[in-house]
């Protein structure tokens, strides 16, 4: 288990393993710990009273895994540190693919049938009026550019926002930075 850092601006800071060293800052109260336990978030460690240098930190590769799948997304973030493979977060992500996909059959039906009777209706004021009242419509090789499904591009949007998402921020912590604005 790590807790990750912050500091007073809730900039992050690098995970931690050293336990004792927290105990005992927050029995002297210069630390907060945010999250753990039933709510179900990790535990961050909140610095109050230090910040930190970014200039004298040690950068630190840390690797995201994803497991693509349809109704599920696997995801972890890593690092190999010696030769072994310390897991920092891990944790499963339920798409919507599937629930979008009938909401999309559900609205081309919609479409199919206002289409229906929109031609319907056509023919019989055609035929009241002795002419044919149609409008032109390019045909659908030229309309559609984009030849990939909906659904398809949900997916893989889905996936580059898990990433964006991981690669931008190592820890799931909701902060202030120094201007007092809200993090993300």
């Amino acid at each position: 288990m790590v807790l990750f850092t912050a500091d007073k601006y809730g900039r992050p800071g690098h995970p931690t393993k050293r336990f004792n060293m927290i105990r005992k800052l927050r029995k002297r109260g210069s630390v907060k710990i945010i999250g753990g336990r039933a709510s179900g978030k990790p535990p961050i460690v909140v610095f109050l009273d230090r910040e930190f240098d970014y200039f004298k930190t040690v950068p630190r590769k840390f690797i995201i895994a994803l497991d693509p799948g349809y109704n599920y997304i696997g995801f972890a973030v890593c690092e190999i540190k010696g030769g072994k493979l310390t897991v920092y977060c891990i944790g499963i992500l339920e798409t919507r693919i599937p629930e979008i996909k009938g909401l999309m059959t559900e609205r081309r039906e919609h479409r199919r049938n206002r289409r229906y009777y929109s031609r319907c209706k056509k023919k019989r004021l055609s035929a009241r009026q002795d002419r044919v009242l149609t409008k032109f419509k390019m045909p659908r090789i030229v309309r559609s550019t984009d030849k990939s499904n909906a659904t398809l591009r949900h997916g893989v949007e889905t996936h580059l926002n898990l990433y964006r998402t991981a690669a931008g921020r190592p820890y799931p912590f909701k902060g202030r930075d120094e201007s007092g604005g809200q993090l993300c």
